[in-house]
C-alpha cells in the first residue's frame, strides 16, 4: 500500500559516468549537473515510503518549466525522452509526465501502479497529460479514484484522482499498452 516500503522492485543501479559524459557533451555542464542531482536524489531515496516518493518526484519535476513543443523543439508535437526533458530543462505536459514515470520507476515504484492519463482541463478545454499512481489495483476502476494520486504540472499539489474535479478523464494507459477509456457525460 501507499506507506509500504519498496520491497517489490529490483535494486537501483547507479548510472555510469559515461552517461554523464554524454550529457555534458550533448547538452552542456548545467544539464550534467541536473542529471547528477537527479541521480543522487534517486540513489538517496530508495527506501522512503511510496507517498514520500510521489511527493518528492512531483515537487522536483515542478522546477522544470513548461515549454510548448513549437517553442522548445520547433515541432507541432514532440514527445521528448526523459533525458531530453531534464537535460534541456523543460517540456510540455506529456514530457514531464513521462519523466515523472521514469524517475518513479528508478525509485522502485512498480510499473503496474503507474498510468499516463490523457485528460481535458474543464475550464479551458485544453488537452493535457498527467501521471497517475494507482494504489489499489484490487478495486474496480470506478472505485480507484480515492486510491489514485495525480502528479500534474498544472495543479502542482499531489491530489487524489477523485479530488481533481477540474479535469475530465479521457483515457489512461499502462506500461503494457493497455488502455482504459473513461465514460464521461461532460463535454
Amino acid at each position: 500500500l501507499l506507506g509500504a516500503g519498496p520491497s517489490f522492485a529490483a535494486a537501483y543501479q547507479p548510472w555510469s559516468e559515461d552517461v554523464f559524459a554524454h550529457i555534458n557533451k550533448e547538452y552542456g555542464p548545467q544539464a550534467e549537473k541536473r542529471m547528477r542531482y537527479l541521480h543522487d536524489m534517486i540513489r538517496d531515496n530508495q527506501d522512503i515510503p511510496v507517498m514520500e516518493k510521489l511527493l518528492l518526484v512531483n515537487d522536483t519535476m515542478h522546477h522544470l518549466p513548461w515549454i510548448a513543443d513549437k517553442t522548445h523543439w520547433e515541432k507541432t508535437d514532440y514527445w521528448a525522452t526523459p533525458l531530453e526533458t531534464i537535460a534541456t530543462f523543460g517540456g510540455d505536459c506529456e514530457d514531464i509526465a513521462i519523466a515523472k514515470w521514469i524517475i518513479l520507476r528508478h525509485l522502485g515504484i512498480p510499473a503496474k501502479h503507474l498510468r499516463l492519463a490523457y485528460v481535458k482541463v474543464k475550464k479551458t478545454g485544453e488537452n493535457h497529460m498527467v501521471l497517475a499512481y494507482v494504489e489499489r489495483l484490487d478495486l474496480q476502476r470506478e472505485q480507484r479514484g480515492a486510491y489514485s494520486w495525480i502528479l500534474d504540472n498544472i495543479d502542482k499539489k499531489l491530489k487524489k484522482a477523485n479530488e481533481r474535479t477540474d479535469l475530465l478523464a479521457v483515457y489512461a494507459t499502462d506500461a503494457d499498452g493497455n488502455m482504459v477509456l473513461f465514460k464521461n457525460t461532460e463535454n
